[in-house]
């Protein structure tokens, strides 16, 4: 409880502030250009990861070409992964998100005015959907992220479950380059067993481009990825 308490103080009271204004954002997006509505949700969000007292430390991102469009598959400790990547990325990006999440007063909110993806993973036709939708925002010039086990914890001793080879679809629909980013240390900011500063790790595990992967079947390729993100996790916790 002293965590948020804290939290509120040190700058949560300015996103209660704010909420007319995410409130507009979201039910009048089409009025404002994306670029707005993203940097101030960038602003927005920085406010959260200043208050609960998180350092975000990256590493190989400078192999990303800003001009350049990615589909980006990353673990899910939590809400904070998708925070974290906004902080992370001036360029605006578009979540692929549970539709549960849509209900949360400032997550669900914030996701909608940066034109999220809202998906019930039990129906199929929604999986089609998250598919085309894809597609056209990666056509479009969008950077899409997805979390591909579809899973979040607070356990610290949680490795990453399956990863969905369908969520590789639409970049190999695009022939867009897969981004495989691993993070690590979400599931510590909601926690009550960690106080203080918390750090959260975010590393570019690779790059691949389509003429590598078009040879291989999703599966494949989503197992590469699982295997290389349980590895890197393994390595830094021992660090």
């Amino acid at each position: 409880m002293f965590k948020y308490v804290k939290a509120f103080f040190k700058g949560l009271y300015k996103i209660l502030l704010a909420y007319p204004k995410i409130c507009r954002y979201a039910k009048n997006k089409d009025k404002y250009p994306i670029e707005e509505r993203y940097a101030y949700a960038r602003k927005l969000i920085k406010i959260i990861i200043k208050a609960f007292d998180v350092e975000i430390k990256t590493e190989g991102f400078d192999k990303l070409n800003k001009d350049e469009t990615y589909m980006i598959v990353g673990n899910h400790q939590g809400f904070i992964d998708a925070l974290t990547l906004v902080c992370i990325f001036e360029k605006p990006m578009v979540f692929v998100s549970k539709i549960e999440s849509k209900k949360y007063p400032f997550v669900g909110k914030v996701n909608q005015f940066i034109d999220a993806i809202f998906i019930d993973r039990d129906n199929i036709r929604d999986a089609v959907k998250m598919v085309k939708m894809c597609k056209e925002y990666l056509n479009n010039g969008r950077d899409v992220v997805i979390f591909p086990e579809g899973t979040r914890t607070r356990d610290e001793n949680h490795m990453p479950g399956e990863y969905k080879a369908g969520a590789l679809k639409p970049a190999y629909e695009t022939k867009k380059k897969i981004v495989a980013i691993v993070m690590d240390g979400g599931y510590k900011v909601f926690s009550k067993k960690y106080k203080g500063k918390i750090e959260i790790k975010a590393k570019v595990l690779d790059v691949i481009d389509s003429n590598v992967y078009e040879s291989k079947k999703t599966t494949e390729i989503a197992k590469e990825i699982e295997d290389k993100t349980i590895e890197k996790l393994i390595e830094i916790r021992k660090q």
